[in-house]
């Protein structure tokens, strides 16, 4: 009788699961697990699976005889995860980024970029991450900070659109539209800049979109100074970043984005220690071997 209980309940809970997208849940005892995809954008689900795989592999013998039961959210928004957590009742979900007022109930992993992402060419994280710093140990080409995206996905980036051409001296911000979507397959966007000739510029600067930006941690491979929008969503390294150090932080309406690029201008030491700064978090953090570490102990801290 308990077993057939147990098999209704686990089908009740398969077509409940169903229907919440964007997820990924994990359960069983290790290396007995269940990966249930329940869906997601492009390869998301697909690329975060495989970076979870990896850690198991590496950290092989803390995992064993471990229950485990977890659930991650793969969409952009760190309150579309909340909404989540409270459907299924759960005390947290993982999440590629988080906020401030939610940080104890969504927790921040490494998010599927650092795994592949090929919908924009990224076949392997490690491969894209050696040709950005060889990229950016080319000397830049244009004394301006550059931007290329979807404008229509945050207000801050209309504004910079409107904010290059007052300063084309100073910035040079493009604005693109992906024509299409396959899943699995290169994407082709109306105008395109690859990651690596973002490291023709002098500075590059960051914004969010929908939700959390994944390019973030992209633009810091390139041996640059990043200007980075304050924002509401925010990554699992995001405690790192240290204006005036390894970024430069401006605000959301950047009405300081001009003025500190002049200060950056005149400033040529403070440009270079800013830059080895980012350097320096590149080295520290936005290695694979750090990324899968931070995932295990993330992740056994909670089991």
């Amino acid at each position: 009788m308990n077993l057939i209980k147990k098999y209704i309940i686990d089908l009740l809970y398969f077509f409940k699961v169903k229907k919440i997208y964007q997820t990924i849940h994990i359960r069983g005892i290790y290396p007995n697990i269940m990966y249930i995809d329940n869906g997601g954008y492009q390869q998301r689900n697909y690329s975060t699976i495989n970076l979870i795989k990896t850690m198991f592999n590496t950290y092989h013998s803390d995992f064993w005889g471990k229950k485990l039961d977890f659930w991650i959210y793969t969409g952009d928004r760190a309150d579309e995860a909340n909404h989540i957590r409270r459907i299924l009742r759960l005390d947290y979900i993982y999440a590629y980024s988080t906020t401030d007022k939610l940080e104890n109930k969504v927790i921040p992993i490494p998010d599927f970029i650092f795994e592949s992402w090929k919908e924009i060419g990224i076949e392997s994280y490690e491969e894209t991450r050696n040709k950005c710093i060889l990229s950016g140990k080319e000397q830049y080409k244009f004394s301006k900070c550059f931007w290329i995206g979807t404008k229509k996905l945050h207000k801050t980036r209309e504004l910079l659109i409107e904010l290059s051409k007052q300063y084309p001296e100073y910035l040079e911000a493009i604005s693109s539209e992906w024509l299409t979507s396959e899943v699995g397959k290169r994407q082709i966007a109306s105008k395109f800049i690859s990651i690596y000739d973002h490291a023709k510029y002098k500075y590059l600067i960051d914004i969010q979109s929908l939700g959390y930006s994944g390019r973030l941690k992209l633009l810091f491979l390139l041996n640059r100074v990043i200007f980075v929008v304050k924002r509401e969503h925010k990554e699992f390294y995001f405690s790192y970043l240290k204006d005036g150090e390894n970024c430069i932080f401006v605000e959301e309406n950047l009405e300081d984005l001009i003025s500190k690029i002049k200060l950056l201008e005149n400033n040529s030491l403070l440009y270079e220690n800013i830059r080895k700064g980012g350097a320096v978090l590149v080295e520290n953090y936005f290695t694979k071997e750090y990324i899968i570490s931070y995932l295990k102990n993330t992740i056994m801290k909670r089991m």
